[in-house]
């Protein structure tokens, strides 16, 4: 969905950042359906939603995962990928004020925490996700769901946790430019720092 005059919430990040995780996780917490922009991997939906003053959640993940995973699931040159992960969030940057940065293992562990952040830097007074065994669970058998309905069900473009994927990305191999990795990390660090503070 991208943002329009109804959303209320953007949630948006380079992909194979937890993306899908945070948005199921975010509305099976709240008692209603809350219109939420994501998916669509663009700063121009960050900044459309600081914008219009609408909160604004930034994912991210560390590049080398990020490219990886992202690789995995959509074949290509992870030099390319790499450049886009440094465009995203070197354009993204610019808004750091607006928008509450939720790192990638975060979001898998405590995403509870995320949107306790939310509601302090936007005022708002959204649930909080419970990250229990049961609660987990439940989203992870709607990702199972969307990879099935949405996409082709296989396990390397899924967004669940799958043993499979794990083995694959943790054996593989990947020629990154230097001068680019270097960057991506700078820029990584930079995100990880401010959402620490």
């Amino acid at each position: 969905m991208r943002v329009n005059d109804q959303t209320e919430l953007v949630i948006e990040g380079f992909p194979r950042s937890a993306n899908t995780f945070a948005v199921v996780a975010f509305q099976q917490a709240q008692d209603r359906e809350v219109a939420v922009a994501h998916h669509h991997h663009s700063v121009d939906q960050i900044v459309q939603g600081v914008k219009r003053g609408i909160p604004v959640c930034v994912l991210i993940r560390d590049p080398v995962d990020a490219v990886k995973s992202a690789i995995l699931r959509d074949p290509g040159d992870v030099n390319d990928r790499l450049a886009r992960y440094i465009e995203f969030y070197s354009k993204a940057w610019a808004f750091r004020d607006s928008f509450v940065i939720s790192p990638f293992d975060q979001v898998i562990s405590d995403f509870g925490k995320i949107i306790q952040k939310l509601n302090k830097k936007f005022r708002t007074n959204y649930s909080v996700f419970d990250q229990n065994e049961k609660n987990c669970q439940k989203v992870f058998k709607e990702l199972v769901e969307l990879n099935s309905r949405y996409d082709t069900g296989d396990y390397e473009r899924s967004s669940a946790p799958d043993s499979r994927r794990m083995k694959v990305l943790s054996n593989m191999s990947i020629e990154l430019n230097h001068d680019l990795l270097g960057d991506a990390m700078a820029l990584y660090d930079q995100y990880i720092k401010l959402a620490d503070d």
